[in-house]
């Protein structure tokens, strides 16, 4: 039964110049609209309460048609001739599986955070070269961030690698010449390595005293200081106070 005060209703068409109303509160009923093509309509189903589209029936918006929102049989589509903006007033923008948030994009004191939201959950950013996906960059959170990178890491000239808390030390190409500085006051320069599982400083600098060299002792079979080509030929200090010379076979 279909009840208004102001209508043209025909075979061929109608106007309403009033409301419609199906049902009452708590008591509804279904509705379908179908267009001109089998099997597209819309239905309001009274039952669910949901408004529900078949696939690949769309929710047009804008005076040129500017946004097409549907269904395809798997995926959600928006499909915008212009671009998408995502406004959220409360900051936020999550993203969930089975409702279960695995991540988010959030925005706090003017800084955008890209967040996941799963224990341990790695942020990876991926690419495709040359048709084969790659892992360009992963951030292990089970590592407090480690980042691992696929491939090289480029940096311009005078560009600078920094460690530290404070830029302590930095390395970096000035376009001529390759440079590793202490910056910190007095910090001394030390290259260590592992001599059969146990760790050594090969070479020490000394910054707060001129940059002085500090061997290891050394022996006369091992010299601190060789050549190359013959290991065994050089300089050790077999004590305090005392420079000796090996010469090898």
């Amino acid at each position: 039964v279909l009840t208004t005060t102001a209508a043209t209703v025909s075979n061929g068409g109608g106007q309403f110049n009033g409301g419609i109303v199906v049902g009452v509160n708590d008591t509804g009923y279904d509705v379908k609209m179908f267009g001109d093509t089998s099997g597209k309509y819309m239905e309001w189903d009274a039952s669910e309460d949901i408004l529900f589209f078949r696939d690949n029936t769309a929710i047009r918006m804008g005076n040129g048609s500017d946004v097409n929102l549907f269904s395809d049989g798997a995926n959600f589509v928006i499909d915008a001739t212009g671009d998408i903006i995502l406004d959220a007033g409360g900051d936020d923008i999550t993203f969930k599986t089975g409702g279960t948030e695995f991540g988010s994009i959030f925005h706090t004191s003017n800084n955008l955070y890209l967040n996941s939201a799963i224990s341990d959950g790695n942020i990876i950013l991926r690419g495709n070269d040359g048709g084969s996906f790659i892992n360009a960059l992963i951030l292990d959170m089970s590592a407090a961030g480690k980042a691992t990178f696929n491939s090289h890491v480029a940096l311009g000239d005078s560009n600078q690698v920094q460690l530290g808390a404070d830029a302590d030390m930095i390395i970096y190409h000035d376009g001529t010449s390759n440079y590793v500085q202490a910056a910190k006051l007095d910090s001394d320069l030390i290259f260590r390595g592992n001599d059969g599982g146990a760790g050594v400083n090969a070479l020490q600098l000394d910054m707060s005293n001129g940059g002085q060299a500090l061997f290891v002792d050394g022996t006369a079979a091992l010299p601190a200081i060789s050549n190359q080509g013959d290991v065994n030929t050089g300089i050790f200090f077999p004590a305090a106070d005392t420079l000796a010379f090996a010469e090898g076979g």
